[in-house]
């Protein structure tokens, strides 16, 4: 009984670290919750939702109607191992190999076994969760429109336990026995990272990619079932078990489950010893890496500037979050082309004969100049972030010897060069398309640091009064963190209104001079709000940091 509430204790501990510690507002009173994340949680639940709700409407019902519920649901298990693949891998990695907690634990009169279970549990659980929420509302239209009995619901519940408890089986073994043989290697955090952000770049551009392709009708519903059978073979039970009577098949799923959790206990023994092995081995390697020095002629704020780009230089995780929007949206805006070339042409000669049109080069310049500005502005600022990516090396910041006005200023001037790199590409295909226009080219590069600068000074204030600091993977801190998300939906309500303000200002003016002097007023306006911003992102600085370390 005792090694039961043992893996208890660390199962809660785990998962109140993953899920309840990051909500906790840093105050050294503790025991608040962050509203922002609290309200994050609450409009993602509500997005996502609303999508699915969609997808019911427009595929799931319909389906059930015409007698596919079968392939509903082998759909929505593969989806659930696929979902299990890329969210839990990091997890399994970050928690085991690139987190304290294991080697703090070794030292414990802890089963061994019992660290391995609590490990595997608490990243399977998110899945878990998550597949239960999704399939209750499906639930619905196949009770309605399939006749699916009461015993049957329960058989697929078994079943999608015993398919995630498998997925995660087969996964962890993976993981683990690969870290045994490399952990350690230089660069392979890096390379995991870069793979893993690869995959999922793929997986978001793959319905994109089908969807314009001219052999999209070979993903039809016979070759999809066909993919999800061969790379998930276990989905073939749920085909044989969904077609038997409701008792043996109530029956067959119980023991099924029974069996994987035996499958899964017996092998946590044998897996333990060599996840410590692995994890040994990444402490011993990780401990001879070699730190480079930073040249002591270089100024506070240029070497706080040159850390914060080349830390996301140096991750993948960090980088392909951060930077994707700035080669994504180009090569969409390729793809269109492409599918009619002649399209650029037209361009071309739109701007090279821009005076028929009743513009000038000079009205031509300010519209760049604005385009590049909203641009830069909505992409994902590095400040944003920078304090969260410290994470828990946030008390080394207290021990420094750094002004406040540096730690603002070196964070931002990092920021704002990341993104007015960032916003090449973009500048690069404009420039194509007025013929690489001196002018033009001018105005964009300043549009892009003007809006670079914008939108860091709001991220580093943003960032600053709202971090998440108690992460393991590097992924929670720039992507699942929800005060990125709330900080994206006011940036883009903030630069819709303000790109329809200026519609209805030259709209309901018709001059040309008139939007120009407003042009110029307006990127004035918000270069001092920036400045403000900033100064009083310092002030947060010196009232937040001493209470950041409440959080260890």
């Amino acid at each position: 009984m005792d090694k039961f509430l043992e893996l208890k204790t660390l199962l809660k501990k785990d998962l109140y670290l993953n899920f309840i510690a990051p909500l906790k507002k840093p105050s050294k009173r503790g025991g608040s919750f962050k509203a922002l994340s609290v309200f994050g949680l609450a409009i993602l639940f509500i997005y996502l939702g609303f999508l699915y709700l969609m997808l019911i409407l427009a595929f799931i019902i319909p389906m059930a109607k015409n007698g596919m519920s079968n392939t509903v649901l082998m759909a929505f298990f593969g989806f659930v191992s696929i979902g299990v693949l890329i969210f839990t891998s990091a997890n399994i990695i970050s928690k085991i190999y690139y987190s304290k907690d294991v080697e703090i634990l070794l030292p414990l009169p802890i089963r061994r076994n019992n660290i391995y279970l609590s490990k595997i549990l608490g990243s399977a659980l998110p899945s878990l969760v998550i597949s239960f929420i999704i399939f209750v509302p499906m639930v619905f239209p196949l009770i309605r429109f399939a006749n699916l009995s009461f015993l049957k619901f329960f058989s697929i519940i078994f079943l999608n336990l015993s398919n995630i408890i498998f997925t995660i089986l087969i996964l962890s073994t993976l993981l683990i026995l690969f870290m045994r043989a490399f952990a350690g290697i230089g660069g392979l955090k890096n390379l995991l990272q870069t793979l893993g952000s690869i995959i999922i770049i793929c997986v978001t551009l793959l319905p994109q990619i089908m969807n314009r392709s001219e052999n999209s009708s070979i993903f039809n519903e016979n070759n999809l079932v066909h993919f999800i059978k061969l790379l998930f073979p276990q989905v073939h039970l749920l085909n044989k078990i969904y077609g038997m009577s409701d008792l043996p098949a109530f029956s067959l799923s119980f023991f099924i489950l029974i069996a994987m959790a035996i499958i899964l206990y017996v092998l946590s023994f044998p897996l333990s010893k060599i996840m410590i092995a692995g994890v040994l081995k990444t402490n011993v390697q990780s401990s001879r890496v070699w730190h480079s020095r930073e040249n002591k002629n270089t100024s506070i704020v240029l070497s706080l500037a040159k850390k914060d780009v080349v830390n996301v230089l140096r991750t993948p995780v960090y980088f392909f979050n951060l930077a994707s929007a700035s080669f994504m949206l180009p090569f969409f805006i390729l793809l269109s082309f492409f599918k009619r070339r002649e399209n650029i042409s037209i361009v071309q000669n739109f701007f090279d004969n821009i005076e028929i049109y009743g513009f000038d080069k000079i009205n031509l310049f300010f519209a760049f100049m604005l385009t590049v500005f909203f641009y830069a502005a909505f992409m994902t600022p590095l400040s944003l972030t920078s304090i969260t990516r410290e994470g828990k090396n946030i008390y080394i910041m207290q021990t420094l010897p750094i002004a406040y006005e540096d730690q603002v200023s070196g964070r931002l001037l990092g920021s704002t060069i990341f993104q007015v790199v960032s916003t090449l590409p973009i500048i690069i295909f404009l420039s194509y398309l007025t013929k690489f226009n001196i002018l033009y080219i001018l105005s964009m590069l300043c549009g892009a640091i003007l809006g670079s600068y914008a939108s860091s000074s709001f991220g580093i204030f943003f960032g600053i009064k709202y971090p998440k600091l108690n992460w393991e993977n590097p992924q929670d801190a720039v992507k699942r963190n929800f005060p990125v998300f709330i900080f994206g939906i006011l940036n883009m309500i903030a630069i819709a209104l303000n790109a329809f303000l200026f519609y209805l200002i030259f709209k309901n003016l018709g001059s040309i001079i008139v939007f120009k002097f407003i042009a110029t007023f307006y990127l004035a306006l918000a270069i001092l709000l920036s400045t403000a911003i900033k100064n009083q992102a310092k002030i947060s600085l010196k009232e937040n940091l001493p209470e950041y370390d409440s959080y260890f």
